[in-house]
């Protein structure tokens, strides 16, 4: 079963010429997962890792007016600015009991070797035990 935490931006906030939706926290089948929800005109885009500690890549994923059949990669690798964002609190709640109680994100397109593309997610988890635990998702571009 899958299962989210989907938190949205306080203010409108853009990435790499999309909206910023969503930032969502993911569990499917155990695994802890991350993704960002962007939107375009009509279209509905994903920006997520393509495997952990790796590049973000941008999928065309639906339509507000149109179905996508199968999702299409726009951008590998997909960078952009974002400066730091965060959330705090009671999130929300996985089908596993845990609760999302804290996010921090942060990217940056890079301007060349000096300054590489990378992004950085910060994800806490507290469990119903009362233990925390912090996931971090991030790559840097070599």
């Amino acid at each position: 079963m899958v299962s989210v935490v989907r938190l949205a931006p306080p203010t409108k906030l853009t990435c790499g010429g999309h909206d910023l939706d969503a930032f969502v926290v993911e569990l499917d089948a155990g695994t802890l997962d991350v993704r960002f929800e962007l939107g375009r005109g009509m279209g509905i885009f994903w920006a997520l890792p393509a495997a952990p500690g790796d590049r973000l890549r941008l999928l065309h994923v639906d339509g507000a007016a149109y179905t996508v059949d199968e999702p299409e990669l726009v951008a590998d690798p997909f960078v952009f600015d974002l400066t730091w964002l965060a959330w705090r609190g009671e999130l929300g709640e996985l089908d596993d009991g845990r609760t999302v109680t804290a996010v921090t994100v942060t990217a940056s397109a890079g301007s060349g070797l000096l300054d590489p593309a990378s992004y950085r997610c910060e994800v806490t988890l507290r469990a119903a035990t009362g233990t925390s635990e912090t996931r971090t998702f991030a790559w840097r571009q070599r």
